[in-house]
C-alpha cells in the first residue's frame, strides 16, 4: 500500500509554522541509526541486527575494506559500511549468537499461493488463510509474487530497452537522462486534469506498471546491469518508492513552479493533479482509520517536502540533465542496505562517472564556479533522504499499530 504523494497527502493546507518535533528515537549502539528495540543482548536497528544474525546464520569471513579491522566507521552516515569491522563491533559491544534461530525463515505466506504463484495482483480477500486466523478483523492479502517475478525478468536484461543510434555517442548521465524521458513519455502536461477527489487504491496492475518503467530506468546504468540479480532486487525494493515520489515532485516544480509550495499543487499522475487546499483524499481502500488520522499521520512529511524539497526545487529551476543527476545520486547515496564489496566499488564508480559527466555539462554550458548550485542539488537529496526516512518510521508505527487493513506477500517492497 503506497502513502504516494497526492493519493494519501493530507488535504489541508500546511501549517505555516513548524510542527512539533517528535520525540527523539533511541539509537542503534551500533550504527546510530533508530533502534527498533533489544536484539541479540544490544539496543540495535532492525539492519544491524539482521546483518549479525546472517553473519552466523551463513558463517560469514569478511575482510575490511581499508585492511584496518575494527577503525572504519560504521555509522549510518558511511554510503558503505565494512562489514568486517561492522562485525566487529556488534561483537565488542556484546551481541551474542546464542539466540540466532539457524532455520528461521522470513515471513512467508508460501502456505497460501498455488504452485506457479497464480494469486493475482487483484486482489480478492484470503477467505481461509492461517496466517490471519488469529486477527479479529481478516485482512486482505496480497500477493506480488508475479509481479516480483516480472520485476526479476526485467532486471535480469543485459541491455536497456528503448534505444536508438545516438545512444551509444551518450555518456553516463546523458544516457540516463535518455532514460528519464523515456519514463515520462507518457504524460500529457497539456491534459492535465485538477482532481476535487481522489481515492487511495490498493496495488493494481497500473502500479505493477510503474514499478516495471522505473525498473527500465534503471537498466540504462551499464553500472547497475554488472550487479548481480540478488542486489539489483534489494537496491530496487529499497529505492523504487522514494524515486517514484521524488520524481513526481521534480516534474510538479517543473510544470507548476512556485505554485507547487505557494499554492500547494501537484501533479499527481500521467493526467490529473491537484490542489492539496481543495481536493479530498479517501483512505478507505486501505485502512478504516478516519481520513482526518492518515492526515495527520503522514501530514507532517508533505509539509516537509513542500518546505524542504519543492521551494528550493523551484528556486534553484534545475536542468534535466540536473534532475537525473539528483535522481541517480537518491539511487546509490546512502541506500542503507547492506551490498557486497563488488556491488559497492560498482556504485562508487557510478556516481564517480555521473559526477564527471556533470561537470562536463557545466564546463560546456559555460557555468562558471558551479560548486554552489551542485551543493544546493545534493542538499535536496538529503532532504529527500531524510524525509523518507521519516515517512519509513511512520509506516513501521502505522504497521504496529495495525492501520492498514491489506497486507502484502513480500512487505519489502513497501517500505514508504
Amino acid at each position: 500500500m503506497s502513502t504516494d504523494t497526492c493519493s494519501s497527502s493530507s488535504a489541508s493546507s500546511p501549517s505555516t509554522s513548524d510542527p512539533p518535533s517528535p520525540p527523539i528515537a533511541a539509537k542503534c549502539r551500533v550504527c546510530a541509526m533508530p533502534s527498533r528495540g533489544n536484539h541479540f543482548g544490544v539496543l540495535s536497528c532492525r539492519a544491524c541486527a539482521a546483518f549479525f544474525r546472517r553473519s552466523f546464520v551463513h558463517k560469514k569471513e569478511y575482510k575490511c575494506r581499508q585492511r584496518n579491522v575494527g577503525k572504519c566507521d560504521v555509522s549510518g552516515n558511511d554510503r558503505y559500511q565494512c562489514r568486517a569491522c561492522r562485525l566487529k563491533k556488534c561483537k565488542e559491544l556484546g551481541m551474542t549468537p546464542e539466540n540466532v534461530q539457524m532455520d528461521r525463515n522470513s515471513e512467508s505466506f508460501d502456505d497460501d499461493m498455488t504452485p506457479d504463484g497464480s494469486f493475482s495482483l487483484a486482489l480478492e480477500p484470503v477467505q481461509h488463510s492461517t496466517l490471519y486466523q488469529s486477527l479479529k478483523n481478516p485482512k486482505i492479502l496480497i500477493d506480488v509474487t508475479p509481479t516480483l517475478n516480472r520485476l526479476k525478468t526485467v532486471l535480469a536484461g543485459f541491455m536497456p530497452p528503448l534505444i536508438n543510434d545516438d545512444y551509444f555517442k551518450m555518456n553516463t548521465l546523458e544516457r540516463m537522462k535518455f532514460a528519464l524521458w523515456n519514463y515520462r513519455s507518457e504524460r500529457k502536461f497539456g491534459d492535465l486534469k485538477f482532481e476535487k477527489h481522489i481515492i487511495v487504491e490498493i496495488p493494481n496492475k497500473k502500479w505493477e506498471n510503474d514499478l516495471i518503467r522505473i525498473a527500465n530506468w534503471l537498466l540504462h546504468s551499464e553500472h547497475f546491469r554488472m550487479l548481480p540479480l540478488e542486489e539489483k532486487m534489494m537496491i530496487f525494493k529499497k529505492i523504487w518508492a522514494r524515486w517514484r515520489k521524488f520524481e513526481k515532485w521534480l516534474i510538479s516544480v517543473d510544470t507548476f513552479g512556485h505554485k507547487v509550495y505557494k499554492e500547494n499543487v501537484i501533479v499527481c499522475t500521467n493526467y490529473n493533479a491537484a490542489n492539496l487546499n481543495k481536493v479530498h483524499i479517501d483512505y478507505s481502500n486501505i485502512t478504516d482509520r478516519s481520513n482526518e488520522e492518515m492526515s495527520q499521520l503522514f501530514g507532517r512529511q508533505l509539509w516537509r517536502m513542500q518546505k524542504e524539497v519543492a521551494k528550493p526545487l523551484a528556486e534553484l529551476t534545475p536542468s534535466t540533465i540536473e534532475m537525473t543527476y539528483m535522481l541517480c545520486q537518491l539511487v546509490w547515496n546512502s541506500l542503507d542496505v547492506e551490498l557486497n564489496n563488488y556491488s559497492a566499488d560498482i556504485g562508487d564508480k557510478f556516481l564517480a562517472e555521473i559526477s564527471e559527466n556533470l561537470h562536463e555539462y557545466y564546463m560546456h554550458q559555460n557555468v562558471q564556479n558551479y560548486a554552489w548550485r551542485l551543493q544546493k542539488l545534493m542538499k535536496i537529496v538529503n532532504n529527500v533522504k531524510e524525509i523518507e526516512r521519516e515517512r519509513e518510521e511512520m509506516m513501521k508505527l502505522a504497521e504496529l499499530f495495525d492501520v492498514f487493513k491489506i497486507r502484502l506477500s513480500d512487505k519489502d517492497l513497501f517500505i514508504c
